[in-house]
């Protein structure tokens, strides 16, 4: 367990306000699944519904974590943590009403906080040991969310990430570069969209999952043209394997390089040319 615990500790980013020396950080599965079916994710295609733990049984293992291994933070790795209000409320109700001192990271829905009254209930997550949250834009172009088959629309997703940052909540989001659609125009948009949120995106390229819409297009279209080869090649999808753009292989990584670095140069987020793609970890943004 300490070799894990020494592993998570240089994982943790400046979210958690404790020195790197001092966390003790480990990771648990909340859930299984996820509520959506987007166009590129092998959820799309596995038939298997959402499935969540109750409350009481998440808490009843963080708190043996706390007891057996002095676990401080907790990472729940989960495709979507928290998908509802309600189920948020009463998660952090109950580590409140238990008095459970640690930090968590998870993730979201990315229109989940949209009213101006969801602030008190980010300030409680706050106050129960919340210290980011992941919600996915993905895209700011509308007819590119569209066939994502994403849900939300780009100012829901400034809404969102305004809410939690006036609760002293990090925001964490991914983008997928590499749509049929995606032009110069829209991976600005979206690098726009990034920087008015105040947020430096995960980001990777279109890696289409057998199974999903995407990989039967890129099929279809002759991206794939043997399946076998293509799937001995899928590996991390922040390295272009497969491109269904009209832009030139070259400089479509060039235009992903160049409007990271402007990112990265506006939000004084500090990475080096190597790393605005291969970021790992990274500070959070200094204005």
């Amino acid at each position: 367990m300490e070799k894990y615990i020494e592993g998570y500790r240089y994982a943790a980013d400046e979210s958690i306000p404790l020195a790197e020396k001092d966390i003790r950080m480990f990771s648990t599965n909340s859930a299984r699944g996820c509520i959506h079916r987007c166009s590129f994710c092998y959820h799309a295609f596995n038939g298997y519904p959402y499935r969540r733990r109750s409350n009481k049984s998440i808490l009843d293992e963080v708190q043996l974590l706390i007891d057996k291994y002095g676990i401080n933070t907790v990472q729940f790795n989960d495709d979507l943590t928290f998908f509802s209000k309600k189920n948020l409320t009463e998660f952090a109700d109950l580590i409140i009403e238990r008095r459970m001192k640690f930090y968590w990271r998870g993730t979201c829905c990315s229109n989940l906080f949209q009213d101006d009254g969801d602030i008190e209930l980010a300030k409680k997550m706050f106050e129960a040991g919340c210290t980011s949250l992941c919600f996915s834009l993905e895209s700011a172009d509308m007819e590119i969310l569209k066939a994502m088959r994403k849900h939300h629309t780009p100012e829901q997703f400034l809404k969102q990430a305004e809410i939690l940052q006036k609760a002293g909540i990090v925001c964490l989001t991914s983008l997928v570069f590499g749509y049929p659609a995606e032009t110069k125009e829209t991976i600005k948009k979206t690098i726009d969209c990034c920087i008015k949120a105040k947020i430096y995106p995960s980001v990777g390229y279109l890696l289409p999952q057998p199974g999903s819409w995407a990989f039967d297009y890129a099929v279809k279209k002759g991206h794939i043209q043997d399946i076998e080869d293509y799937l001995l090649i899928l590996g991390d999808r922040q390295d272009l394997r497969i491109n269904m753009t009209e832009i030139p292989d070259d400089e479509f990584e060039n235009l992903v390089q160049a409007e990271l670095h402007r990112c990265n140069e506006v939000l004084n987020v500090g990475l080096s040319a190597n790393s605005l793609i291969k970021t790992t970890k990274y500070r959070k943004a200094k204005i």
